[in-house]
């Protein structure tokens, strides 16, 4: 946990804010062939303004210029598929204005219609301005901003957004402060990659100065009259976009706390975050920033601090109801809390809805997002028919990680219908010649990384041995060895696929693409240690450390030779404390050891508690198993490799059972499988009913011996501890196989 806790959101925000570089959208490549342009439009007259129609393939919008407090006003309305035009992204996109008077001199004003970007002081990224000349391409201009702009992204599948523009203020060939021009040249564009149109049609996207005739002409002194606002529009939405920021960095002065913050001081500063959010959200009810926040901020928080992240997600969602990543995330919520009747219903509509239809990218798109959501709410069947009404799409031929995308899923379907034969043709994708290049696996590489960085481990299994071991890369040398040692960390950190991870080691060192790379190459061999300490075996772990040092010491550095010797003697020294262990286990078979049954949302665990070298601590087991306390209780803590712990009533490793015990440290070692008492201070009588169990032999989990207390050994269900992560639960913990006593544990008062 960082301890200067700005939200994540807030980092990604902030990111994208000073890296934001508002521009002008490529024109299409000319082909040499001559193109006939339809007629520049006239526009036709209303009383709200000057009306033009702009044409949008998949879609339709309008632009209308009118007379406003002396301003020049523009409203513009935008209804398209999806996503304002930039739907492979969050929200919004950009919509630019340009105006001149000769058509070779002008300004474009931009505008975000996205109450997601985050205002900066003096210069809000509402409102950006560029000039242009026949000479140069497109400024950015120093000029103070001439302009306003207002928008209502509520549903960002139809948004408006309005400029008033003070054209004394745009500095130009023909137009001073002093004798404003009356007859103007205009052009219009919106969106971004997905959905970009320029109007009229044939005005250079690059520089407008090329093609001045294409811009439509207006005559301002004509332009329908509006009634005036009673405040000053622009100075109107000035102050609220100052509001805005300063509420802000208000807002994220909540979120901090000192550098050496304690865990509880960090929850409490997310709380105070979230209720100063709410109010923020009664002052700003149309700012869609806030319900995105809510939403991320709930999510951390969870149902422990009575947040709803369900009705935070339907929140967004009415106010955003394209946002298909946030349909998916909405989806999969409902499925986790067992809603699976709403999820099921959620899905049909938008298998139905015009976001499935019609654009085929966009039909592709939503079809993948939804099989995979039907799998996990058992409803493999449903979720075949799905992949099926896509797998002849021209989509997946061109688009590598959309047929990615499907093999995975599709053949995870398979695999959950029980038919093999389809599972391994689905994912045997034949290879590719001329072979990929490093830029085109990157995005499949992302997207599996991706897989494992959200929770969705199994899908990440399948992507890396789509990606490794079927002939797919296979034409593709040092790339496809590369991806090998990519995708072999993140198995490695499942606990559950280190049998995979070493093969992909192995594979990439014998391709020898790195008998040259001596960095990468050791790292492999380290890897293939790392693989069989996750596996429990510290003898073959030594083996590869030891050979490591025999024939590659003489390119290795001393720092090298160091820490290579130091993991070494961890494993050797691990394996004498375990023919220990061994003696100990003979003991134990000979004695009537309680056991722990934990019927975990992942299977059942059964736990050999040592009553003998722990007798108070197993007590305090037994007592708080037979009263109730552990069950429905969740895992909080996941570390690869190393543990996964439970037993805190609070679900946010805060919590205890109401008392301390006495630190029972004894002559038990940590091995894969030990389960062991967390606490606040080894040795210090901090331990409650907070436990963990270890996943692997590494020397994170070796090195905790003789400083924490081991109440016991997973003897059955190691599998299933293994999968086992932060949020799973523990469904019902029971205890068996005690002996004639009472289970009364010695306690000492919890700590204030």
């Amino acid at each position: 946990m960082t301890r200067f806790i700005a939200l994540c959101a807030f980092a990604a925000l902030a990111a994208a804010f000073v890296c934001l570089q508002p521009g002008i959208a490529q024109e299409k490549p000319d082909k040499g062939e001559p193109v006939k342009l339809p007629p520049v439009p006239a526009g036709e007259v209303s009383p709200e303004g000057l009306r033009f129609e702009v044409p949008y393939p998949r879609g339709k919008g309008y632009l209308t210029l009118s007379r406003q407090n002396g301003y020049l006003r523009v409203d513009a309305e935008v209804q398209l598929l999806y996503n304002a035009g930039d739907g492979d992204r969050s929200i919004g996109s950009a919509v630019a204005l340009v105006l001149s008077v000769d058509g070779y001199n002008g300004r474009i004003l931009m505008h975000y219609p996205n109450a997601v970007w985050v205002p900066k002081a003096a210069m809000p990224v509402f409102r950006y301005e560029k000039t242009y000349t026949k000479e140069s391409a497109p400024v950015n201009s120093a000029q103070s901003p001439g302009f306003a702009a207002t928008s209502n992204v509520r549903f960002s599948d139809r948004w408006t957004t309005t400029y008033w523009v003070n054209l004394r203020r745009l500095i130009t060939a023909g137009n001073t402060p002093d004798s404003p021009a009356d007859h103007w040249r205009a052009a219009f564009h919106a969106g971004d990659s997905a959905a970009y149109q320029v109007f009229p049609e044939g005005v250079n996207g690059q520089n407008p100065a090329i093609t001045p005739e294409r811009m439509f002409t207006f005559k301002f002194s004509t332009l329908p009259q509006r009634q005036d606002e009673a405040q000053d529009p622009l100075a109107a939405i000035a102050a609220r976009e100052d509001s805005i920021y300063k509420d802000i960095q208000s807002l994220l002065a909540t979120f901090s706390v000192p550098q050496n913050a304690s865990q509880a001081q960090v929850q409490e500063a997310f709380v105070k975050g979230f209720a100063a959010l709410k109010t923020m959200g009664k002052a700003y009810p149309d700012l869609l920033l806030v319900k995105f926040l809510l939403w991320q901020l709930g999510l951390r928080l969870g149902a422990g601090e009575g947040v709803d992240p369900i009705g935070l997600l339907k929140d967004y969602l009415e106010a955003c109801p394209s946002q298909l990543r946030v349909h998916v995330n909405y989806i999969d919520t409902l499925i986790r809390a067992q809603r699976k009747p709403e999820a099921l219903k959620h899905i049909d509509l938008l298998l139905a809805s015009d976001m499935a239809k019609g654009h085929e990218p966009t039909r592709v798109r939503v079809h993948l997002d939804m099989a995979p959501l039907l799998i996990d709410a058992q409803e493999a069947s449903a979720a075949e028919k799905v992949y099926d009404a896509i797998k002849d799409s021209p989509v997946l031929n061109t688009d590598l990680l959309q047929r990615l995308r499907y093999t995975v899923g599709a053949s995870r379907a398979a695999a959950a219908l029980g038919n093999r034969e389809r599972e391994a043709a689905l994912m045997n994708l034949p290879a590719r010649e001329p072979g990929f290049s490093h830029a085109e696996v990157k995005p499949l590489v992302d997207y599996a990384r991706s897989l494992f960085q959200l929770g969705y481990e199994d899908e990440g299994v399948r992507a890396a041995e789509v990606l490794c071991d079927s002939p797919w890369l296979s034409k593709s040398g040092s790339v496809h060895s590369q991806v090998r040692i990519d995708m072999a960390e993140y198995l490695l950190r499942t606990n559950y696929a280190a049998d995979k991870a070493y093969a992909q080691y192995e594979a990439a060192l014998k391709s020898g693409h790195f008998a040259g790379d001596d960095v990468t190459r050791f790292g492999c061999h380290i890897g293939l240690a790392r693989c069989r300490e996750a596996q429990g075996d510290m003898k073959a772990a030594a083996e590869i450390y030891r050979k490591l040092l025999e024939t590659e010491q003489a390119r290795l550095t001393a720092q090298q030779i160091a820490g290579i010797r130091q993991l070494l003697e961890f494993q050797t020294k691990g394996q004498s404390q375990w023919e220990e262990e061994l003696k100990f286990i003979a003991e134990d078979a000979k004695k009537q050891n309680p056991r722990l049954t934990l019927e975990t949302t992942k299977g059942s665990i059964v736990v050999e508690l040592f009553e003998d070298d722990a007798p108070n601590t197993v007590a305090s087991l037994v007592s708080l198993t037979q009263k109730g306390f552990y069950n429905s209780l969740s895992f909080h803590r996941y570390e690869p490799n190393f543990v996964i712990q439970g037993g805190c009533p609070q679900g946010n490793g805060s919590g205890s059972g109401g008392y301390r015990l006495k630190s029972e440290v004894s002559r038990r070692n940590h091995f894969m499988g030990t389960f062991a008492m967390a606490c606040s201070q080894p040795k210090g009588n901090t331990e409650g009913s907070q436990f963990y169990i270890c996943t692997s032999n590494g020397p994170n989990v070796l090195n905790l011996s003789g400083s924490y207390v081991v109440a016991g050994r997973v003897i059955e269900g190691m599998d299933v501890a293994r999968r086992l992560r932060a949020g799973d639960r523990m469904v019902k913990v029971t205890v068996s196989n005690l002996r004639s006593r009472e289970y009364k544990p010695e306690t000492l008062p919890e700590r204030r």
